[in-house]
């Protein structure tokens, strides 16, 4: 079971042109018939939206508006908290030093569906990826009923796949020479 989630980044370069693109993107696959839109995006937000009971009391007419009304709100905000809160969930976003950010999910909404991590986190890694601080940028995580250890997935090149990372428990007594 999970413990806790986190995204930790530094950003090396304005993700604005990023998100335009993304925003451009998008637009063009928003308008193809749903069996052919497949940007990873809109996969995520698939992945991790959670809707609560007075979303799901609306008639579907008005859940389609108000979905469509909060997709056009994220893509053209050009604020990545704002992208990131629609296409990967809600996260609480906490300033962890002067250039460096922190995700933190509330783990509660995703129980359920996935007890090991966010559910689109292959997505959120290859989006943060674009534009983040290599060896700055981590997914943090612990599972209970494993080692009970913290390990991450780090970013070590952009644009490429993230490192897994663990840390390794020596006691002091290990030495084989003593």
């Amino acid at each position: 079971m999970l413990n806790y989630w986190l995204l930790n980044f530094k950003i090396a370069q304005d993700p604005t042109p990023i998100l335009e693109r993304y925003c451009d993107e998008l637009i063009e696959q928003i308008g193809l018939p749903e069996e052919k839109q497949d940007h990873f995006l809109l996969k995520a937000r698939e992945a991790s939206s959670y809707k609560g009971w007075e979303w799901r009391n609306k008639p579907e007419k008005e859940r389609n508006e108000q979905e469509y009304s909060e997709f056009i709100d994220a893509i053209y905000s050009n604020d990545l908290n704002t992208f990131v809160k629609h296409f990967f969930g809600r996260f609480d976003v906490y300033k962890n030093g002067p250039e460096t950010w922190m995700f933190e999910m509330d783990n509660s909404e995703f129980l359920l569906d996935n007890e090991y991590g966010h559910p689109a986190e292959d997505e959120l890694m290859k989006f943060f990826g674009e534009f983040c601080v290599p060896r700055k940028t981590f997914v943090e995580k612990q599972v209970l009923e494993d080692d009970h250890m913290p390990y991450r997935y780090v970013l070590v090149e952009n644009n490429k796949p993230w490192q897994w990372a663990s840390p390794e428990l020596v006691w002091e007594n290990d030495d084989p020479n003593e």
